[in-house]
């Protein structure tokens, strides 16, 4: 009875194992190795292939937050000093994009209504842990508000697991706040790019903002 390190096809797939000649418990045992790395193989390709439609969807819903979302902060004075809001939000007349946005994110999403012959309007929005979730998913992905999802994801690196309360925070964490708030909201400004250009010309702004 003689050992021997095969390469066996078994249904199709392939197994590594040492077979005893004449055994059927060794046969049955190559078999059930076959089987496992089968298993295990189509397991892994079924990963690999999700992760390129997890890549696919990213980038889609970076473009439309490119073209029709909103990264803001706002500032929360009746709270204190210190207290801002990260806020990400989306509007569309049509309700497809906001409801898949709260589907993967969470958040809700509004019908406004307007008067013809002007369309509904579909708001959807998140705020705090939410907000940095789909930041941190389409920041690769985007072209247009990349700096503005930058500015969020740096402002909750300033806030612990507790909240965002502004309580007992020191005088340096509130102007880091601050300036982060007045980044994202000369990006966001409307109208000629005068007071925009005064922080598009800086060239840390081409990076995430280290805290």
């Amino acid at each position: 009875m003689v050992d021997r390190l095969g390469l066996l096809g078994m249904r199709g797939h392939f197994a590594f194992g040492t077979v005893h000649q004449n055994s059927d418990s060794g046969q049955n045992a190559l078999h059930q190795a076959g089987e496992c790395l089968a298993v295990s193989l189509a397991g892994r390709l079924l990963d690999e292939e999700r992760s390129a439609m997890d890549d696919i969807l990213r980038a889609y819903l970076a473009g439309c937050m490119d073209c029709d979302g909103c990264f803001n902060i706002k500032r929360k004075t009746p709270y204190g000093d210190g207290h801002y809001l990260p806020r990400v939000s989306l509007w569309q007349t049509n309700p497809t994009i906001p409801y898949l946005l709260s589907q993967e994110f969470g958040g809700k999403v509004k019908k406004l209504t307007r008067k013809a012959p002007a369309k509904d309007i579909y708001r959807w929005e998140v705020t705090y842990s939410k907000a940095a979730a789909l930041c941190e998913a389409v920041l690769p992905f985007l072209r247009i508000k990349k700096v503005q999802a930058q500015a969020l994801l740096s402002l909750g690196e300033t806030m612990d697991r507790r909240g965002y309360a502004p309580t007992g925070l020191p005088t340096n964490v509130i102007q880091l706040r601050q300036r982060f708030y007045d980044r994202v909201r000369a990006l966001n400004h409307r109208g000629k790019p005068d007071l925009a250009d005064v922080y598009l010309r800086k060239p840390d702004l081409q990076t995430r903002m280290d805290i």
